[in-house]
C-alpha cells in the first residue's frame, strides 16, 4: 500500500485479516475439540496437510494426560522441535498454547460428561480445572 493510505482500502484489508484469523481459529478449534460441522464438511474431504501438526500434538498429549502442568518447553521436547518452531506452528494455526490447553480441557470434560454417573465436581477435577465453580 502506498502512502497516504486510503481509509476504505485499509479498512477492507484489516477486515479481511480478522476474518481469516477467525476462520483459522475455528478450524483449529474443530480439530482440538473434535466437533465437525456436518453442514460445512464434505464427505470426500481429506485432512489438510497443515492439520498434521495438531494431530502430532494430540498424539503427544492424549486425553488422559495431565495438560494443566505442561508448558511450551514440554511440547517442544515431545515433538522434537524448538520452542520457537512450536510457537510458529501454533501461530500458523491461529491458536496459542494457552488456548489449546483450554480447548483440550473442554474436550476431556465433554467425554467425561457423557457418562451420567460422573458428577460435575469430579469432571472438573479430572479435566484439570482448579475448581468446579471455575469449570461451571
Amino acid at each position: 500500500m502506498k502512502k497516504p493510505f486510503d481509509n476504505q482500502e485499509l479498512f477492507l484489508r484489516v477486515q479481511g485479516l480478522i476474518a481469516n484469523r477467525e476462520r483459522v481459529f475455528e478450524r483449529a478449534k474443530q480439530l482440538v475439540i473434535g466437533i465437525e460441522d456436518d453442514s460445512k464438511k464434505e464427505r470426500t474431504q481429506s485432512p489438510a496437510p497443515e492439520d498434521d501438526f495438531l494431530q502430532k500434538l494430540h498424539a503427544a498429549f492424549p486425553l488422559d494426560s495431565d495438560l494443566s502442568t505442561a508448558n511450551l518447553d514440554d511440547v517442544a521436547v515431545k515433538l522434537a522441535m524448538s520452542k520457537r518452531s512450536v510457537q510458529r506452528k501454533m501461530q500458523l494455526h491461529g491458536i496459542s498454547w494457552r488456548e489449546y490447553k483450554q480447548l483440550r480441557k473442554l474436550r476431556i470434560a465433554m467425554v467425561l460428561l457423557r457418562d451420567p454417573k460422573n458428577r460435575v465436581a469430579m469432571v472438573a477435577e479430572q479435566a484439570g480445572y482448579r475448581s468446579a465453580a471455575h469449570f461451571s
